[in-house]
């Protein structure tokens, strides 16, 4: 399957609900494939994956700062 155009749309459907579309042209055919994403779905999977990023974190940066603390009041005296 060769694909000539690509298109990325935001907008909405019917149903008045937010979509993110893709519009791709298959070469040396009149057909055209149309796929689509609620944003809210995307915003959702978004969302989940923020809570593992931030989690990790905010575990880490003060357990580093504990680390520099203790090494510099080492070099210290």
């Amino acid at each position: 399957m060769a694909i000539t155009k690509q298109s990325f749309n935001k907008g909405k459907d019917n149903s008045n609900v937010n979509l993110l579309s893709n519009i791709l042209t298959i070469l040396g055919t009149p057909w055209f494939v149309v796929t689509k994403v609620g944003l809210r779905e995307i915003y959702q999977e978004l969302n989940f994956s923020k809570v593992f990023i931030i989690i990790p974190m905010l575990l880490l940066f003060p357990l580093v700062g504990f680390k520099l603390f203790i090494y510099y009041s080492d070099l210290q005296g």
